[in-house]
């Protein structure tokens, strides 16, 4: 399909809250700014996680080619995410 390979950096500085989740921003990196957060929330049947970010980037590639990789990166993060979840959710958290 797209045989481009795209490398963005960013260097994110993380704040942790406890119980909660993280919130993020680049300090410095190719994007003009990328911020967001993610939540853990409990439910019943499992835990939802919830990420929300805004990305402004500064490239000259079209925004759906940027979109594209992003968003493929991002569902095979979180895909890994849930997988580590998984694989942990009988162990006691201390």
């Amino acid at each position: 399909m797209l045989f481009l390979n795209v490398r963005m950096n960013s260097v994110l500085e993380f704040m942790e809250l406890a119980n909660q989740g993280t919130d993020f921003v680049q300090t410095s990196g190719d994007a003009k700014s990328f911020h967001g957060s993610w939540r853990i929330e409990p439910k019943e049947t499992g835990t939802v996680f919830r990420y929300h970010s805004v990305f402004q980037p500064d490239s000259a590639l079209p925004m759906v080619v940027i979109k594209y990789f992003f968003d493929r990166r991002l569902r095979s993060n979180f895909a890994a995410i849930a997988q580590i979840g998984a694989a942990q959710r009988d162990i006691a958290c201390n």
